[in-house]
């Protein structure tokens, strides 16, 4: 009677035979796969075990092209709002905004380098070295 294997248990046979001594290649054609998918199978099965040859996600770990929350929150945002505006209009005016944000926080960060040397300049300036434009 034929019985049906797993996938985990036709990986596991495949390791076997080439850990047994047959051919990478050989293994590969019968079981139908490419040659790097064998071995990427036996780096599994030997740092990790048996377990490490059931199906794995393809999904990658991160994204980095992907938007902010923050930022992603404010165009649902804006586009409740306003449903009559485009990409393009939503596109400027978090722009706009973004530019606003990075002016303040500018400001606040000179504000700050003066409170800490008391209104006379950046440390290491012209006026430190005695030198005035």
């Amino acid at each position: 009677m034929l019985q049906e294997l797993s996938v985990v248990e036709q990986r596991y046979l495949a390791v076997r035979e080439v850990l047994d001594g047959a051919k990478v290649t050989d293994v590969a054609t019968r079981y139908g796969v490419d040659r790097r998918t064998v071995h990427r199978w036996l780096v599994r099965y030997a740092t990790e075990g048996l377990a490490a040859l059931s199906d794995r996600s393809s999904r990658p770990d991160r994204c980095p092209h992907q938007i902010a929350p923050e930022i992603e929150a404010r165009i649902v945002e804006l586009r409740r709002a306003h449903p009559g505006w485009g990409p393009r209009t939503i596109g400027s005016k978090l722009r706009r905004e973004l530019e606003q944000l990075s002016r303040r926080v500018a400001c606040n960060e000179e504000s700050v380098e003066e409170d800490e040397n008391d209104g006379r300049g950046t440390p290491g300036g012209p006026e430190s070295a005695g030198v005035m434009p």
